[in-house]
């Protein structure tokens, strides 16, 4: 069933951008059309981010998952870049202000999502309410808790990253079609037990039960992996953990992998011939690198390019589709050293040792990250030299998906 769009369209026609603090592009920085020659707009957006994924991690899956010469699918995306990661108010962003960056084009304060440090809400500038005014379907998938601080900051604004369940609320005040992750703590009553949470961790001080509001909204509520993999509708709410869903390598039987989650996404969301926009997180990197628990590190990174090949595969054979793959900062300052600086050692695919030490523990570092990318408006990209900003990979999807 194709889902029609047009009253999306007509109720929300117009962006206010006028008074918010995003960055100006620099000079000379030529428009996504014109950077992408004769490639149209890109239909459908798909942003695939590693909650704390660095250069070094990357590089360390490889050989633990391929060997030191096959890359994984992440690194075959033939545009790249890499991008500084600062927020309002330190050097070092957290996930919250990153996220604010790279989903409204917003420098926040860290622990903010789309509120300025002068309290202004960019909630209507964000790439998930661009995309649902454009009559696009939007999705958001996180291995964390789908309330957490990443996918919240394409489609919410809260001054504190800690009110999850305003946060969850919010997703369906804003019409997100597709919510797939963990926190079924913020969608049940306090004091609600749940299929993944005791009645001592359900969260919700307002007494809504939130799978039966969006059960009554339309969207298909699931709980588990066979009924997501059951699932079929064309708006899509999945929740599988109290709180975050397990490291890849530690899943639970109901608990679908990132790659089953984002099949099951790109299957609802395609389903709108006027495209969508999806957010897809491996949010668990990130707790990982910050406990410098390399094994955990690696093998959700690993998790995470499952979850590129199947973006790739939906692609292939496309010209409508921008992909791009990125960081919101890097965590833990893993590196490869030698065997007398080694804290961890693994076997890599092809039987070679590798060694790993840590920066860091805990917290994330100020280090640039990864920017890679692939479709219409991907070549501007190439652009970056080296001191662009979350908030300019902002501008660059969001005009090719919109325009200038």
């Amino acid at each position: 069933m194709i889902r029609t769009t047009s009253g999306r369209r007509a109720r929300r026609a117009a962006v206010v951008l006028a008074g918010v603090a995003v960055l100006a592009l620099p000079a000379g920085f030529a428009s996504a059309s014109a950077a992408a020659g004769t490639a149209g707009p890109a239909k459908n957006v798909i942003l695939v981010i590693g909650d704390g994924m660095s250069d070094t991690q990357i590089l360390a899956s490889r050989y633990l998952d391929r060997g030191r010469d096959e890359p994984l699918a992440l690194e075959t995306v033939p545009h790249r870049a890499r991008a500084a990661t600062f927020s309002a108010d330190d050097l070092v962003t957290d996930s919250a202000a990153a996220a604010s960056s790279m989903g409204s084009g917003t420098l926040v304060d860290n622990g903010s999502l789309n509120v300025t440090p002068e309290g202004v809400n960019t909630l209507d500038q964000t790439l998930g309410v661009l995309a649902r005014d454009a009559g696009k379907s939007v999705g958001l998938i996180s291995t964390r808790d789908i309330a957490n601080a990443t996918p919240a900051g394409f489609g919410s604004a809260v001054p504190d990253r800690d009110l999850q369940s305003d946060i969850a609320a919010q997703y369906l005040d804003n019409e997100i079609d597709v919510l797939l992750g963990g926190g079924e703590s913020f969608f049940l009553p306090a004091g609600t037990p749940g299929a993944h949470c005791e009645s001592d961790e359900t969260d919700r001080s307002d007494g809504r039960d939130l799978f039966a509001d969006y059960a009554a909204a339309g969207w298909t509520v699931t709980r588990d992996r066979d009924q997501l993999l059951a699932a079929d509708g064309d708006r899509l709410l999945g929740v599988f953990e109290c709180t975050d869903m397990n490291y890849d390598r530690e899943r639970t039987p109901v608990e679908p992998t990132l790659a089953e989650m984002t099949d099951a996404a790109l299957n609802t969301l395609s389903r709108n011939d006027d495209g969508f926009f999806l957010m897809v997180e491996g949010g668990m990197i990130d707790p990982a690198a910050e406990d410098n628990d390399g094994a955990n590190a690696m093998g959700d990174t690993i998790a995470l390019d499952r979850a590129v090949e199947r973006v790739l595969a939906f692609t292939e054979g496309r010209d409508d589709t921008l992909v791009v793959i990125t960081a919101d900062h890097e965590a833990g300052g893993m590196a490869l050293v030698f065997e007398e600086r080694a804290e961890e050692t693994f076997t890599t695919a092809d039987g070679r040792p590798m060694r790993i030490a840590w920066a860091t523990n805990p917290g994330h570092t100020g280090g640039p990250v990864p920017v890679r990318a692939t479709g219409p408006g991907s070549e501007r990209f190439d652009e970056f030299v080296g001191t662009e900003h979350l908030r300019d990979l902002y501008r660059v999807v969001r005009e090719a998906q919109h325009g200038g």
